[in-house]
C-alpha cells in the first residue's frame, strides 16, 4: 500500500460523505470539512479532487496560508487566476469588479458585496462549460477577504459549482458561516494500526500499540511518530516517553495555547506530563502547592481535564503532553524529574526512573536502584522493561567494573529472553573491553554461552567455558545466587543437548550437591527430568506438579518455561499450555522473542503427541519464523528438522524425515548436540515403521537406548519404547523386546504419566504370555487419560488388533482395526491407516458373517463414496466431488471393502444392491 493510499485507511464514511457532495442530483453544494490539525482533512481533500476529476469536474485549488493572510484576495487568485479569461466572461459591472480583485484590471476597489457576487458569476462561467469543484484547504489561515468571498460563493453555490472546503474545528468565522459541514474523527484503533503496518510494518506490536496510545487516532502524529521512534522498542507502559523533536506541523497544534498559559501553570502542567499515573496526589507533593487553582487555566483552555475519579489529570490528547514537555528547558525537566521522585518515594521503580532523567552524570546510588528496578521488572514478567532499565542502570554506573558487569547481564537478557543475539554480542564485545578482567567472570560466560548455544549451537565449546567458570566463581555456595541459578539451568540445558552419559552432568550435579537443602525445588527438578527422568521418584512427580500448579499465577516467563521443560520427558506440558500462551502473545508483540520461540517449541511438543498435528505444524511454522528472524539456530532444528519432521514421518512422507535426520546427524556431528542425533534416530525409526522396514526401525530405536536397559542420561528413550519392542517382535528379536519390557518394569515408568502407562502396559501385552495379552491390552486401553495421546493410542489399538487376528478374535479384532483406522484417518497417518485397512480387509476375509453387521456400520459418507466408487469414479474424482484428498477416500475404501466383503470395485455395485435389499426387507 502506498503512503497516499494508507493515510486514506480507515475514511471509507469520510469519502462516502464527499461522494454524496459530488453527485449532480445532490440538493446539498457546499461542505466544509473540520477536524483537529493533522487529523487527515489534507489527505481528504486530495482524495477528494481526484474524485472530482474522475466525475467530470474541473477543480479549482488553493490553500490557505499563515504567511500571505494579509494579502487580500490572495486565495481567490489563486483559485480564478489560472482560468481569468473564461470568468471574466460576465456583465458589466461584475467582469470589471472580478478583473480589479484579481488584479488584471486598474479600478477602485470594490465593495465586498460587489466582490463576492463577481466571484460567484465567475465560477458560474466556468461551470457553464464544465461542471467546477472549488477545493480549499486551510481556510482558517485564508485572507480575510477570501474569507468573506468564498463563504458567500460556497453559501450560493449550486448550477454547476461546489464548493469543498476544511478547517481546523473551532475556527471563529468559519464556524459562524452556518455552512453544511462533517467533522473528521480521529482514527479508530483498528485503522490505525493498519496505517501503521502498511507504512511501518518492522515496529512491534508492543510499540505500535504504545504509538496508537500517545497518538489517540491522529494519522500525522502517528506517523511523525513512528519516524522518529523507528524499529527501537519503547519502554514499559508504566514510562512517560521522552518524544523526539516534532515538526513544525504538530508543535502548532498546541504551542500558542500553552505559552499563554500562567508560568506555575506551565510548571504544573510539566509535572503532570512527566508523571505517567497522573495521580493528584502525587502532583500536590511535587508541586508543593495547590494543584487544581494552578491546573485551572489549562483546564478552561481544555488542555487537560480532571478524570471522573477525582483523583487523576489527564492530558485532552497525548500530544499536548509531548509538547509540554518539548517547550521545557532541559533543567526544568530535570528538576521536574527530582520533584517527582520524592513524590513516589516508596515506588521503587518510579523514583528510580525519575531519578535517572533527573541525572546529569554518572550516579552510583540511582544505578543500584535502576538495576533492582530491572529484577523487579523481570520477576513481574515486563522483559523488555527489564532490559531497558538495566541498560539505563549500566549508564549511570560510576565505575567501570559495574557498568561492564551490567551491560554483561543486558548482553544475556538479549539473548536469552528478548531475542537479540546480534546486540547481545556486541554489548559483551563493549563490556569486555571497558573491563577487560572480567572476561572469564561466570556473568560474562554465561552471556558468550547463551549466544554459542542460541546462534551457533557450538554445544562442545559452550559446555566447557561454562563448567570452567563455574569451577572459578567465588559464589558457587549461595543459593540466591542469581547469577549463580542461571548458569546452572542453563548448563543443565547444555547437558541435555551434549548428551555423553554420566560424566557429561557431574558438574552440574556437584555445584549443586554443594547448595545442598536450599537448591531451588525449580532447579532439581529441571535436572532430574532432563537428565534421568526414568528413575525418577514419587517425589519428583510431586514436586513437578506443585511447579506446574503454580503456573497460574507465575508471571516470570524464565520461570515458566523452566517449569514446562521439566514437564516434557514427565508428560506434562499440556497443562502448562495456558502459562505457555503469555508467554507466546508477549513474544508476539515484540516482548521475550527468544522465551516465546521456548514456548513454541513446547507447545508443538504437545500438539505432536496429543495427535493435534494441524496445531504442531503451526507452532513449527511460526517457532522457525521467528527463530529464523532472530537467528537461532537452536530452535530452528528443534521445530523444523525434528518436531515438523516427526509428523512428515508418521504420515508416510519419509523424504522429508530422510532429509531432516540427515541434518540433524550433521548437526550433531559438527556441534556436539548429541541431542540432535537422537532425533535423527528417532525419526528414522518411525519413518522406517511407517514402511515396514521394522528391523530398521529396531537398530534406530536401540541406537537411543539399547534393548534391555533404559540408560542413564538419554531421557529420548523415553520416545521410542513402543518403536523398540514393536520393532523387536517383529523382527523376532523377542527376548530383547521382553529385556526392554522389564527395563521399563524396574524403573516402574507407568507411573510418570498415562502416556508412559499405556505404552508399557501395551508392550507388556506383546511381549508377554498370549493367553495373557487380551487382558494386558484391555487394562493398557482403560487407563485413565491414555486416549489423549491420539496416535499412540491407535497404535496400541492396532497391535491389539493384529494379535486377535492371529488368536481367530476376528469380530472383536475388526472392531479395534476399525477404530484405530478412523483415528489414523483423522491424523492423515496414512502408513497405519493402510496397515489397519489391510488387518481389516484379510480379518473379513475370514469372516464373511460379519459383512451384515459390519455393513450396518457404514456412515452416510462411506455408503456416497461406495456409490460413486462403484459408478466408476476415480479416488481422485470421488475426492473432488466430495471436497476431500484422494488418499482420504482410499482410506474410507479399504474400510469399506472387508466390511461389504468384496474385494474390488467391480464388486461393489452388487453388493450395495445386495446391502440395500437387506435393509428393505421385512
Amino acid at each position: 500500500m502506498t503512503a497516499p493510499a494508507a493515510m486514506l485507511v480507515g475514511r471509507s464514511a469520510d469519502l462516502n460523505v464527499i461522494d454524496d457532495l459530488l453527485d449532480s442530483r445532490a440538493r446539498r453544494n457546499a461542505l466544509l470539512v473540520t477536524g483537529d490539525p493533522g487529523v487527515g482533512k489534507s489527505a481528504l481533500l486530495e482524495a477528494s479532487a481526484k474524485r472530482a476529476r474522475n466525475r467530470g469536474y474541473q477543480v479549482l485549488r488553493a490553500a490557505g496560508n499563515r504567511f500571505t493572510a494579509e494579502a487580500e484576495y490572495s486565495c481567490l487568485s489563486d483559485l480564478l487566476g489560472p482560468k481569468v479569461n473564461t470568468a471574466l466572461a460576465v456583465d458589466e459591472p461584475l467582469r470589471d469588479a472580478l478583473g480589479v480583485v484579481l488584479g488584471v484590471r486598474r479600478g477602485g476597489a470594490p465593495t465586498p458585496l460587489l466582490a463576492a457576487s463577481a466571484a460567484l458569476a465567475g465560477f458560474a462561467a466556468l461551470a457553464a462549460q464544465q461542471p467546477v469543484a472549488v477545493v480549499v484547504d486551510d481556510l482558517h489561515w485564508l485572507d480575510e477577504a477570501s474569507a468573506r468571498t468564498l463563504s458567500f460563493v460556497a453559501r450560493r453555490a449550486g448550477n454547476g459549482v461546489k464548493f469543498l472546503g476544511a478547517t481546523n474545528t473551532g475556527s471563529p468565522f468559519w464556524s459562524g458561516t452556518r455552512l453544511p459541514w462533517h467533522h473528521l474523527r480521529p482514527l479508530s484503533e483498528t485503522a490505525g494500526a493498519e496505517l501503521m503496518d502498511a507504512l511501518f510494518p518492522a515496529l512491534t506490536a508492543r510499540t505500535q500499540r504504545r504509538l496508537l496510545a500517545e497518538a489517540r487516532g491522529n494519522p500525522l502524529a502517528l506517523l511523525e511518530l513512528a519516524r522518529a521512534v523507528g524499529e527501537e522498542p519503547l519502554a514499559g507502559a508504566g514510562t512517560a516517553v521522552a518524544w523526539p523533536v516534532l515538526d513544525e506541523p504538530l508543535r502548532s497544534m498546541y504551542v500558542d495555547r500553552i505559552r499563554a498559559l500562567p508560568p506555575a501553570t506551565r510548571q504544573t502542567l510539566l509535572l503532570a506530563a512527566l508523571n505517567s499515573g497522573g495521580e493528584l496526589s502525587v502532583l500536590s507533593i511535587a508541586a508543593q502547592g495547590a494543584v487544581l487553582s494552578s491546573l485551572a487555566p489549562a483546564e478552561r483552555d481544555g488542555l487537560v481535564s480532571i478524570r471522573p475519579d477525582g483523583h487523576t489529570v489527564a492530558f485532552s490528547h497525548p500530544m499536548i503532553r509531548s509538547t509540554v514537555v518539548e517547550l521545557a528547558h532541559d533543567l526544568e525537566r530535570r528538576k521536574a524529574h527530582h520533584a517527582l521522585a520524592i513524590a513516589v518515594r516508596g515506588q521503587p521503580e518510579r523514583e528510580a526512573t525519575h531519578l535517572a532523567d533527573a541525572c546529569i552524570g554518572p550516579d552510583a546510588h540511582v544505578a543500584d536502584l535502576l538495576e533492582d528496578a530491572a529484577r523487579s521488572s523481570m520477576t513481574a514478567g515486563d522483559p523488555l522493561r527489564a532490559l531497558d532499565l538495566m541498560v539505563r542502570s549500566s549508564r549511570l554506573s560510576v565505575g567501570s567494573a559495574d557498568r561492564s558487569r551490567r551491560m554483561i547481564q543486558a548482553a544475556t537478557l538479549r539473548a536469552e529472553v528478548t531475542g537479540d543475539l546480534g546486540a547481545a554480542s556486541e554489548t559483551l564485545a563493549a563490556a569486555l573491553i571497558d573491563e577487560p578482567g572480567l572476561t572469564e567472570s561466570l556473568a560474562a560466560t554465561l552471556a558468550a554461552v547463551h549466544v554459542l548455544t542460541n546462534a551457533e549451537c557450538r554445544i562442545d565449546v559452550a559446555y566447557d567455558l561454562l563448567v570452567t567458570a563455574l569451577n572459578k566463581h567465588s559464589g558457587d555456595e549461595k543459593p540466591c545466587d542469581a547469577t549463580l541459578l542461571d548458569a546452572l539451568h542453563t548448563l543443565i540445558i547444555i547437558c541435555w543437548m551434549r548428551g555423553g552419559g554420566p560424566q557429561t552432568w557431574r558438574p552440574v550435579e556437584s555445584v549443586i550437591e554443594r547448595l545442598g537443602p536450599d537448591a531451588s525445588t525449580l532447579l532439581t527438578s529441571c535436572l532430574a527430568t532432563l537428565g534421568d527422568p526414568a528413575r525418577g521418584d514419587d517425589e519428583l512427580i510431586r514436586c513437578v506438579d506443585a511447579l506446574v500448579d503454580d503456573l497460574s499465577n507465575e508471571s516470570d516467563p524464565v520461570v515458566v518455561i523452566r517449569v514446562h521443560l521439566a514437564c516434557v520427558y514427565l508428560d506434562r506440558v499440556g497443562h502448562c499450555r495456558e502459562a505457555l500462551k503469555r508467554v507466546i502473545r508477549d513474544g508476539r508483540d515484540g516482548g521475550a522473542v527468544a522465551l516465546a520461540i521456548s514456548a513454541l517449541v513446547g507447545s508443538a511438543v504437545d500438539d505432536w503427541q496429543a495427535g493435534r498435528w494441524a496445531e504442531a505444524h503451526a507452532a513449527v511454522t511460526e517457532g522457525v519464523l521467528l527463530a529464523t528472524q532472530h537467528g537461532y539456530r537452536r530452535y530452528s532444528f528443534v521445530l523444523g528438522d525434528y518436531i515438523g519432521a516427526l509428523v512428515a514421518a508418521a504420515r508416510g512422507d519419509g523424504d522429508r524425515s530422510a532429509a531432516a535426520a540427515a541434518s540433524l546427524a550433521t548437526l550433531a556431528a559438527q556441534t556436539g548436540t548429541e541431542i540432535a542425533g537422537a532425533f535423527a534416530h528417532h525419526l528414522l525409526a518411525l519413518s522406517a515403521s511407517a514402511r515396514g522396514d521394522f528391523d530398521s526401525a529396531f537398530l534406530h530405536s536401540n541406537a537411543i537406548s539399547a534393548a534391555g536397559q533404559l540408560a542413564p542420561y538419554a531421557p529420548h528413550a523415553l520416545w521410542v519404547l513402543f518403536d523398540l519392542v514393536e520393532a523387536a517382535m517383529k523382527t523376532n528379536r523377542v527376548e530383547q523386546g521382553r529385556a526392554h519390557v522389564d527395563a521399563m518394569r524396574r524403573a516402574n515408568i507407568a507411573r510418570l504419566s498415562s502416556r508412559l502407562a499405556l505404552i508399557y502396559t501395551a508392550c507388556a501385552a506383546m511381549t508377554g504370555p498370549s493367553d495373557e495379552a487380551r487382558a494386558m491390552f484391555d487394562k493398557a486401553l482403560a487407563i485413565p487419560g491414555a486416549s489423549r495421546w491420539q496416535f499412540d493410542y491407535a497404535r496400541v489399538q492396532l497391535a491389539y488388533a493384529e494379535h486377535l487376528r492371529s488368536r481367530q478374535s476376528l469380530t472383536e479384532a475388526s472392531r479395534h482395526f476399525d477404530v484405530a483406522l478412523r483415528t489414523f484417518e483423522g491424523l492423515a497417518a496414512e502408513p497405519w491407516a493402510a496397515r489397519a485397512a489391510k488387518g481389516l480387509r484379510a480379518t473379513h476375509a475370514s469372516a464373511q458373517g460379519w459383512r451384515g453387521g459390519a455393513a450396518r456400520q457404514l456412515s452416510a459418507r462411506d455408503r456416497q463414496i461406495a456409490m460413486l466408487a462403484a459408478a466408476g469414479l476415480t479416488n481422485r474424482e470421488i475426492g473432488e466431488r466430495l471436497h476431500m484428498s484422494h488418499r482420504t477416500v482410499g482410506g474410507h475404501l479399504y474400510r469399506i471393502f472387508p466390511m461389504l466383503g468384496v474385494t474390488s470395485r467391480a464388486a461393489l455395485h452388487a453388493a450395495l444392491v445386495e446391502l440395500t435389499d437387506e435393509h428393505s426387507a421385512p
